[in-house]
C-alpha cells in the first residue's frame, strides 16, 4: 500500500496551521503521514498543534537555516515512497486529493511525479483570485515561462537518492528551480491531473511585488546556466501571458 508523506515547514502559522492539518487528517485515503517541522514559531503554532490530536501528524521542532533547508531535513525523515509539500497556509482541495493521487500513480506506474492545477485564495473574501491552469510537460517549456505549480506536486522519495534536494542558495526559486532538473534534467516521467489539488491563501513568501521581481531573477539565472539557447525575452513574454491567464481563468 502506497505511503503517502505531506511535508509542512512552519514559522509562526497559528492563524493557517490547524486549516491545513485538518485537510490532510480528512483525507479519504488514510496511509499518510503529515510531517511538521517547525523552525521556532513563537505566536502559538506549536501550542495549537499540540492540542490537535492525530495519529498522522509528526511533529519535529529544530534549527533550520531557512524554508528549504527545512523541506530537505524533513524529506529526509519521511517514511512514505511518495512526498509533497504542503505549506502551513495551504490546504488539500477536498478530502479525495490522496485517493485521487494514488490511483493516478496505480494507475501510471512508471510516472515518478505527478501535479495538479492550483487555485490561489483571498484570504478575506475565501473567494478564488487566480487559477493556475496547468498543463502537461513538455522539453523546454521551463524556458518559455512556464512550470507546475510547486502546491500539489507529488514526487517519489526515491528521486532524492539521485539528486540533491531543494537548493539552499536560493532565497525563493528553489521549488521552481527543483522542479526544472527533476523534468527537464533529470528526464523524469510526469502525468498532470487536470484538476486543483491545493488551495493557496494569496499572499506568503512570493506574494509581494519585491518577492515577485526576486523570484523571477533566481528563475532566469538559473535558466541561463543551464538552458541552451534561452531567450530572455521570450520567457518574459510568455510569462506574463501565461500569469494573466491564470486570473482570467479565475472569472477577475
Amino acid at each position: 500500500m502506497i505511503k503517502l508523506s505531506v511535508i509542512t515547514p512552519t514559522l509562526n502559522s497559528a492563524k493557517t496551521i490547524i486549516d491545513c492539518v485538518k485537510s490532510v487528517e480528512s483525507q479519504s485515503y488514510k496511509n499518510i503521514e503529515h510531517i511538521i517541522f517547525d523552525g521556532g514559531s513563537s505566536d502559538g503554532t506549536i501550542e495549537k498543534l499540540q492540542k490537535f490530536s492525530s495519529n498522522k501528524v509528526r511533529l519535529i521542532r529544530g534549527r533550520d537555516f531557512g524554508l528549504y533547508n527545512a523541506i530537505n531535513q524533513a524529506s529526509k525523515k519521511a517514511k512514505g515512497s511518495w512526498l509533497t509539500i504542503l505549506n502551513g497556509d495551504d490546504y488539500l482541495t477536498n478530502i479525495y486529493v490522496c485517493e485521487l493521487v494514488v490511483e493516478t500513480i496505480k494507475s501510471f506506474p512508471d510516472i515518478s511525479l505527478l501535479y495538479g492545477d492550483l487555485c490561489c485564495i483571498n484570504p478575506i473574501s475565501n473567494r478564488v483570485n487566480r487559477y493556475w491552469k496547468s498543463s502537461s510537460y513538455s522539453m523546454g517549456a521551463f524556458q518559455k515561462g512556464w512550470s507546475p505549480p510547486h502546491p500539489g506536486f507529488f514526487y517519489k522519495k526515491k528521486i532524492l537518492n539521485n539528486i540533491s534536494g531543494y537548493s539552499e542558495k536560493m532565497k525563493i526559486a528553489a521549488d521552481i528551480e527543483f522542479m526544472y532538473r527533476l523534468l527537464e534534467i533529470n528526464r523524469c516521467k510526469s502525468h498532470y491531473i487536470p484538476t486543483p489539488l491545493v488551495q493557496m491563501r494569496s499572499g506568503g513568501l512570493s506574494g509581494h511585488f519585491s518577492s515577485k521581481i526576486l523570484l523571477n531573477l533566481e528563475i532566469i539565472r538559473f535558466l541561463k546556466l543551464s538552458a541552451p539557447g534561452f531567450n530572455l525575452f521570450k520567457f518574459i513574454l510568455n510569462k506574463l501571458y501565461f500569469k494573466s491567464m491564470q486570473y482570467f481563468k479565475s472569472g477577475i
